[in-house]
């Protein structure tokens, strides 16, 4: 694979990456799907890396290898899908909580006080 063209998958996985962490979205998902997208991005670029990086230098094709790379952009790239797995079983419960009535601890509700009627 050519630089140029997984330099463009990275900026894609991080982009992803940033918005699955810091976007919580309670209408459609999208924070999940993001996750689940930025882990197999940086899933491939790991691959990428196992095989070889094509760099042009004065004509020549040079191929260079960075396997401890490749091996972090893996693990990146599995701890991605476990996280967008997580946020999918979280908002499960939460909707399983709000159809059987129950109140489930939510971070981003205020805490009712008793005495402040």
């Amino acid at each position: 694979m050519i630089i140029e063209l997984l330099l463009l998958l990275l900026i894609l996985a991080i982009i992803c990456v940033m918005y699955s962490v810091f976007i919580t979205d309670d209408i459609n998902y999208t924070h999940i799907i993001s996750a689940v997208i930025s882990g197999i991005i940086l899933m491939i670029i790991g691959y990428q890396f196992y095989i070889g990086i094509d760099f042009l230098y004065d004509s020549t094709v040079n191929t260079y290898q960075y396997n401890w790379l490749g091996l972090l952009f893996v693990v990146g790239g599995t701890i991605m899908i476990l996280y967008g797995i997580l946020q999918g079983i979280n908002v499960n419960v939460k909707l399983i909580g709000e159809l059987e009535g129950n109140e489930i601890y939510d971070p981003n509700k205020k805490s009712k006080d008793i005495y402040n009627r």
